[in-house]
């Protein structure tokens, strides 16, 4: 007899993984100076995480407020590899479902933004054919999925990673962003004094931008459907899944 998948459980264990790593990654930030903003809240939450985790759900509480950096990474490195089976068992029973929640999603927000962009374009749009209304919906909607939800996922096939030649990590430091921009630019024929004429972040923002509006244009169908296999090819991984899962709990707890 096969054993039913709780999709919601899953779901819930993909999501407590990756806030944990949120949480502690906006920890180190405001820690090392390169963020400003209070650690409570963040400790809070690895230890709300860690107790849910815990028999009596209660042995935990405060136990890290006046931890040492080490001992935080310590407990929270031990809950990933406790538990990273379970993460894995999770992303494969679960993967298909993940995906077909999250492109349905997307096609929400895509719905949305066309009535939205119909709406403000009204006269515009009356003033081309209706076979043209396409060419200027489209890029609002490009723009828009990839500034909302695919900036927080990492394409895993080649053919993405190597689109313009380069990728960069939403939270790349500001040394990434000017080798990233130098090397670029010195692609586009420039020597290597031009770093020192442009912004690196600017640039390599707009670079990212430009980078996932080409991703989701090749997601994103004629109809304005999302390709499932498409979007599985690209973005279907371990790691992306984990992201995925509090982006899902988040939209159904605000329905």
């Amino acid at each position: 007899m096969t054993e039913e998948i709780n999709h919601e459980e899953n779901i819930g264990l993909l999501s407590r993984s990756r806030n944990m790593d949120q949480a502690y990654e906006e920890y180190r930030k405001i820690l090392s100076g390169r963020k400003k903003g209070k650690i409570s809240p963040l400790v809070k939450g690895m230890e709300g995480i860690l107790a849910s985790d815990s028999p009596d759900g209660q042995v935990l509480e405060n136990m890290l407020m006046n931890a040492t950096p080490q001992a935080i990474e310590d407990q929270v490195n031990d809950y990933q590899s406790r538990h990273i089976e379970g993460f894995k068992k999770a992303v494969k029973d679960s993967g298909d479902e993940i995906t077909e929640r999250y492109c349905s999603l997307t096609e929400a927000l895509i719905g949305e933004t066309l009535e939205n962009a119909k709406d403000q374009l009204k006269d515009r749009l009356k003033e081309i054919p209706k076979d043209k209304h396409d060419d200027v919906l489209r890029p609002i909607i490009y723009k828009e999925v990839a500034s909302i939800l695919l900036r927080q996922l990492k394409p895993q096939d080649d053919e993405s990673k190597k689109l313009l030649g380069l990728y960069l990590d939403e939270d790349a430091t500001p040394e990434e962003q000017y080798d990233l921009t130098s090397e670029y630019l010195q692609r586009q024929g420039f020597n290597s004094n031009a770093i020192n004429l442009v912004n690196p972040t600017e640039v390599a923002k707009n670079l990212r931008e430009m980078h996932l509006r080409v991703i989701a244009e090749k997601i994103i169908k004629d109809d304005y459907t999302v390709d499932r296999d498409k979007f599985q090819e690209i973005y279907g991984n371990f790691e992306n899944y984990r992201r995925i899962a509090p982006v899902l709990l988040e939209a159904e707890n605000a329905s």
